[in-house]
């Protein structure tokens, strides 16, 4: 009897209700689930952010619609937004103030946009935000302070955008950063200064650029760096003390393209 009880106990507790649509209002062509706060507005051929999107909503789903931009404080009222998902969606700007009120936020997918710039604000309200996937967009440049306020961001996607340079600085702050993703751009050189202050960093992807040059010290303050990708460059050459400089006791580093020599993977011990 009393291992009969067991089983009843976990059965019921490992049990997960199926997602009911909502009862509470909800935008027009959108479904909103009870118990998940999930509000799905994806591929309904919106060309705005909806009205009258429900204040508890969890997990917004706004990908594959024709948004071309995403206008100021869209998103006023969704305090308890925590992921928002904008994939695949025409966007070709973003206007200040755009993400205003959404200080909970904690995963933003832009990815497969048209986006080309960033509005200086455009970090502002995202206090609290983890993970940010920009790529598959036509970004070129980067400001200085884009991402200032970015404390707790943890992964970052810029890969396949057409990114030459970045503002000095620009993830300077961001002292969480695990995973910076910068592969499949037109970058030319890594310069001394342009990766510092990020002390968490353990994978950086910087394969598929134009790279001709890495300043000696640029990777110095790369104290986590488990994960080097650089193959798919011009380099031509490498100077020992940029490896020496890392800090790190092992970094794999990945190079290939140097003159079309055969890819090769460093294992690089420092002590």
């Amino acid at each position: 009897m009393r291992l009969l009880t067991g089983l009843l106990f976990l059965l019921c507790s490992s049990y997960s209700p199926p997602l009911v649509q909502s009862s509470r209002p909800c935008p027009h062509l959108c479904a909103c689930y009870e118990h998940a706060d999930l509000v799905d507005c994806g591929a309904r051929g919106f060309d705005r952010v909806p009205s009258g999107l429900p204040h508890g909503t969890w997990l917004l789903e706004l990908g594959k619609n024709n948004l071309s931009e995403v206008g100021t404080r869209a998103f006023t009222g969704l305090w308890s937004l925590r992921v928002l998902v904008l994939t695949n969606s025409h966007i070709q700007l973003i206007q200040p103030q755009a993400f205003f009120s959404l200080s909970f936020l904690e995963k933003l997918d832009l990815s497969w946009n048209q986006l080309t710039s960033l509005p200086a604000d455009f970090s502002t309200s995202l206090l609290a935000l983890r993970e940010l996937r920009l790529e598959h967009n036509s970004l070129c440049y980067i400001p200085a302070y884009s991402f200032k306020y970015l404390d707790n961001m943890e992964k970052l996607d810029l890969s396949y955008n057409q990114l030459v340079s970045f503002g000095s600085g620009v993830f300077r702050g961001l002292s969480r950063l695990r995973q910076l993703y910068l592969h499949n751009n037109r970058l030319t050189v890594v310069q001394h200064g342009s990766l510092d202050m990020l002390p968490a960093l353990e994978i950086l992807q910087l394969s598929n650029n134009n790279i001709s040059l890495i300043d000696s010290d640029a990777l110095a303050s790369l104290y986590s760096l488990a994960i080097l990708t650089l193959e798919g460059n011009n380099l031509r050459h490498l100077k020992f003390k940029t490896f020496v400089s890392l800090h790190t006791t092992a970094t794999h580093i990945q190079l290939s393209g140097l003159h079309k020599t055969p890819q090769l993977l460093l294992k690089l011990f420092l002590y």
